[in-house]
């Protein structure tokens, strides 16, 4: 099954794309790792390590592991 997304053009009639389910469900586990990094002291972010970062992502499997991986790693240093 697909979600539609609405676009409003100017002047243009209303028109739909679709954005998979697949994708979708991608994006909220990439904010996941975003939000749980927002969720971390300054005290906590400073003594990151790979290791503990990985032992923060709750998904074993690929590509799920990466795209918590890629949110968290984007709010920390960014």
């Amino acid at each position: 099954m697909k979600s539609l997304c609405c676009i409003l053009s100017q002047n243009r009639p209303l028109r739909y794309e679709v954005m998979s389910n697949e994708a979708f469900r991608l994006s909220r586990i990439y904010a996941e790792g975003w939000n749980k990094a927002q969720e971390l002291s300054v005290n906590e972010s400073d003594d990151l390590d790979l290791w503990r970062v990985a032992a923060l992502n709750p998904y074993g499997a690929e590509p799920e592991r990466s795209r918590w991986s890629e949110g968290f790693k984007k709010a920390i240093w960014s």
